[in-house]
């Protein structure tokens, strides 16, 4: 009982500190989930807008690279420039305007080399920033569209970036540019937007455009928390807590620190590509993960409601087991004694003879099957020496086997009889048994007695003497028979008669015993005995006689054999039992046969060849005696010596 009590404590040890690792483990699980998920959408969104914000400075100076390259518009631009009339300078206006409409330009504007505006969409306009100036100037001297920095003024002009396209004289990119179209880029209309946009709900979330400006940090776009920052706002590099100087001093990534209200903060950076401007996508820790904080009391409720339901548990079954206790002890006594009755009542069932004995050799028990073969019954053995109720000798020698009970004893195992012993009963009837003897041993595995098992062999030795006699008998048929026998399994010889062996042309059986019978007959016909002796292993079905040849070991002519194979069970294993003849002499006299046979037919052809030709002459004789008898009428009225009469006798 205290050994289950101390199981108790010990599982409820476990599974309370299971409890608080898994807790644990979840917990810390959970929370690298949420900041994962947020950390991924503050840099998805990042990206996302830094992508964006590429792709739109390279529109524009694509644009602006298009207007360069636009000969039409560098050749009017060249003559207004030649001739500045009225008429020329309003087409001009008409093409920015043009430009103006399609491209969704605030203002284009024509500025000479020295930075003078020569023509506007906005006349109030008539001056250029510091930034552009400096843009314009590379851009004349590179003859390549620049894109000046996010700036604000002169005046009251809204922050924009300037496309700078210089001109070239008639369209030619080798001359100098004598002046550039300036393609105002209002932020208000694309950049601003696409920066303070944010695709989810959010009380703190922003995105921040901000640029390096000596040894502060400028914010570029107006801010979420703050109003009128836009190109005015500064903080110093030494605040390296804030993402916005994080980036300008070349973090990326994820981030954590103090925006610039102070408050803590999460934030995606990262450096937009081919610019001096930097991204900041961030959110409020606060906010970021409000959800985790909810979620983190769920995960602590739910641990510390689980080690109670545990802990009542345990008590629960604490009570249980003092109260089961008894109840145990009370059954286990009773279910003692109905196993012994079952095991008594299965020893006296079986169908082998039983005796069980004492540490010294008194009979205890004797099964029904052991007073039969005994002659003792219960009562009368009851108590006396094994030797005298169980006596064995030796069937051979007729001496006594020593006492199976001295041998369990000794050795403290398991032992058996020898083989050929004899119980001798008490009427003196002998009967040939098996036995085996084991120890009984009680809880502190001390041998108490020897139970030991026989069973009466006469039935089974007779069976055996049977089957000796028929294998005997089928073994002195199959040597003595006239006709060629062999077995195989699996494809080899298993056994071979003496007209088998002569037939092969061995000396003895070892030199084909689990050799292949394939191998043995000559090549054209292994395969067809190949896919017999397959059907004969898993089809067991029988092969009907089939003339084949064989090979022989000692070196003769292949004899011609007819096969008769049927599937035969050896030694437990399929197989299949092959009766063969030798038909060599039959096949020569089927030649010898045929031959003669052949001989006649062509006899026979040339005796009607030969009346055929006879039956020709005959009456080509006749045709020739008239042609002869005509010739020499006509001989008797052609004058001798004359050319006819020489031609005739030809004939």
């Amino acid at each position: 009982m205290n050994r289950i009590r101390g199981w108790l404590l010990l599982i409820f040890a476990v599974l309370a500190l299971s409890v608080v690792v898994g807790g644990a483990g979840f917990y810390r699980a959970q929370e690298m989930r949420v900041r994962q998920e947020v950390t991924s959408n503050l840099e998805a969104i990042a990206h996302l807008k830094a992508a964006e914000i590429e792709r739109w400075r390279a529109e524009c100076l694509d644009e602006a690279g298009e207007l360069t390259e636009r000969t039409l518009m560098g050749e009017l631009i060249e003559r207004w420039l030649a001739d500045p009339r009225p008429e020329l300078g309003e087409e001009v206006l008409t093409r920015f305007r043009s430009l103006q409409k399609y491209e969704h330009y605030e203002n284009v504007s024509l500025v000479d080399a020295s930075g003078q505006v020569r023509l506007s969409l906005h006349a109030a306009q008539n001056s250029l920033h510091t930034e552009a100036l400096q843009e314009l100037a590379d851009a004349l001297r590179e003859k390549q569209p620049k894109l000046s920095d996010l700036h604000g003024g002169p005046g009251e002009i809204s922050p924009h970036v300037d496309a700078i396209a210089p001109v070239c004289s008639s369209g030619d990119r080798a001359s100098q540019p004598t002046a550039a179209l300036v393609l105002r880029n209002d932020a208000r209309q694309f950049l601003y937007p696409l920066i303070q946009e944010w695709p989810v709900p959010s009380e703190s979330a922003e995105t921040l455009l901000v640029r390096r400006e000596g040894d502060s940090v400028l914010f570029l776009n107006e801010l979420r928390h703050i109003k009128g920052t836009a190109l005015n706002l500064h903080i110093p590099l030494s605040r390296v807590e804030v993402p916005a100087v994080m980036a300008v001093l070349g973090k990326t990534g994820i981030v954590e620190g103090m925006d610039y209200r102070g408050v803590p903060v999460l934030a995606a950076v990262l450096p937009i590509a081919n610019s001096p401007w930097f991204m900041v996508s961030k959110m409020d820790e606060e906010e970021a993960f409000a959800v985790w904080r909810f979620r983190s009391k769920l995960i602590l409720a739910g641990a510390l409601g689980l080690l109670l339901v545990i802990a009542a548990a345990t008590a629960v079954i604490w009570q249980w087991n003092d109260k089961a206790h008894f109840r145990r002890l009370f059954e286990a006594e009773a279910a003692r004694l109905r196993s012994e009755a079952r095991y008594r009542t299965t020893l006296l069932s079986v169908g082998d003879g039983v005796i069980a004995t004492d540490a010294e050799g008194r009979v205890e028990l004797l099964n029904p099957v052991a007073e039969s073969l005994t002659g003792w019954t219960q009562q009368e053995g009851m108590g006396r020496p094994l030797e005298e109720i169980f006596p064995i000798v030796n069937e051979e020698t007729r001496e006594p086997v020593e006492n199976p009970v001295r041998r369990v004893v000794r050795e403290g195992r398991v032992v058996g009889l020898a083989n050929h012993t004899v119980l001798v009963a008490k009427d003196g009837a002998e009967h040939p048994i098996a036995d085996s003897g084991a120890p009984i041993r009680n809880a502190e595995d001390v041998i108490t007695g020897v139970v030991l098992v026989f069973r009466d062999q006469t039935a089974e030795r007779a069976a055996q003497k049977a089957l000796q006699q028929s294998e005997e008998q089928f073994r002195a048929v199959v040597e003595n028979a006239p006709e060629p026998i062999f077995i195989q399994t699996r494809g080899c010889f298993a056994y071979l008669n003496p007209a088998a062996l002569a037939l092969f042309g061995a000396a003895n059986q070892e030199q084909l015993l689990g050799q292949s019978v394939v191998e043995q007959f000559t090549p054209e016909f292994r395969a067809g005995v190949r896919e017999r002796i397959r059907r004969l292993n898993e089809a067991r079905e029988p092969v009907p006689p089939i003339a084949e040849k064989i090979l022989r070991c000692d070196g003769g002519e292949p004899v011609e054999v007819e096969v008769l194979a049927s599937p035969f069970v050896y030694k437990s294993q399929k197989g299949a039992l092959v009766f063969m003849r030798d038909i060599s002499e039959r096949a020569r006299q089927e030649e010898e046969k045929e031959r003669l046979r052949e001989q006649l037919l062509q006899a026979q052809k040339m005796e009607s060849v030969g009346r055929l030709a006879g039956g020709v002459a005959h009456d080509f004789n006749n045709m020739l005696g008239v042609i002869i008898g005509h010739i020499e009428m006509v001989l008797e009225q052609v004058e001798p010596g004359t050319q006819i009469h020489h031609d005739l006798e030809e004939v």
